[in-house]
């Protein structure tokens, strides 16, 4: 009984996985029409957010942004239920990647490359990289876990169907060790745009005509290890099919100073944002709550 509740959430995403792309973009565009025009599901934040981070473009523009913005959190939604059951032909077809070579050529001299990653697009494609590395390669992810056991036990078995390894927030650094200890080829993606604990937040920049605070653990593992870092940025080709393009930043983290790396990716994912408005996790209240070492910092200015 104890399985019960994950077996019947696995099985109805089975049976909805089966169906062809085509028909889950008919039932994508059904749940739009229920989430923005019935529902209204979080329609206020949203809207808020465009017009405090756009507040140059037109209204016109900005419902434009909305709109799409919530047809794409209709196609996520269905995507992912999809990927229960998709071929890695399929996958690789949807999911395309460059600048890999340039991460796999820095493993030559250090093992360990850690990668900027953030919600844009569908994110969790991108648990597909490996597929595009050689064998030598691991891939890893971090995670937090979710709310409800039996989805966050289905979505983790589908992160790593491709072959990766999903690492929890708190054993992050000592997996890292482990890899460098066995002295493994391993690139591991760091979502880095979301609200960061108190014990591990950066000193704030400008970001979107906000001061955001970001989550440090990045810079921070980086420096400690003298690990390369990357920054992935996420487009969209068409309906269903995005790219990821990735960058080094560095190879030499240690030659920062603080805070440095982290406003470089601040600013490279502002770029990869306004490119593209709605590709980014809007619904998200980004900016409802200030790390408490931020008040602090506001408090002693």
């Amino acid at each position: 009984m104890k399985n019960f509740p994950y077996c019947i959430i696995r099985s109805l995403f089975y049976l909805i996985s089966l169906l062809p792309f085509w028909v889950i973009y008919i039932l994508a565009d059904v749940l739009y029409f229920l989430i923005y025009y019935v529902i209204g599901y979080r329609k206020k934040i949203v809207r808020k957010h465009l017009v405090d981070c756009f507040p140059e473009y037109t209204v016109e523009k900005r419902l434009k942004i909305e709109r799409e913005y919530f047809r794409l959190m209709s196609d996520y939604i269905l995507e992912n239920i999809k990927l229960v059951r998709i071929s890695k032909k399929s996958m690789m077809k949807r999911m395309t990647f460059s600048g890999v070579d340039d991460i796999v050529e820095t493993m030559k001299e250090q093992p360990i490359v850690l990668v900027y990653l953030s919600h844009m697009g569908n994110w969790e494609y991108v648990a597909s990289l490996k597929y595009w590395v050689p064998e030598d390669v691991h891939a890893a992810q971090l995670y937090h876990k979710l709310h409800n056991p039996y989805v966050d036990r289905l979505m983790k078995e589908i992160r790593e169907q491709y072959g990766g390894e999903c690492i929890l927030m708190k054993d992050t650094l000592r997996r890292i060790l482990e890899f460098k200890r066995d002295n493994r080829k391993v690139v591991i993606g760091f979502i880095a745009d979301q609200v960061p604990s108190n014990d591990n937040v950066h000193g704030g920049t400008m970001f979107l005509n906000h001061e955001t605070y970001f989550a440090s653990g990045v810079e921070k593992i980086a420096t400690k290890l003298n690990a390369p870092v990357a920054y992935a940025e996420l487009s969209r080709i068409k309906r269903g099919h995005y790219h990821v393009h990735f960058s080094m930043v560095t190879i030499a983290p240690k030659e920062y100073e603080k805070d440095e790396l982290t406003n470089i990716y601040a600013s490279m994912l502002e770029k990869s944002i306004r490119k593209d408005p709605a590709l980014w996790l809007w619904s998200h209240r980004r900016w409802k709550r200030i790390p408490i070492y931020a008040q602090k910092k506001h408090q002693q200015a």
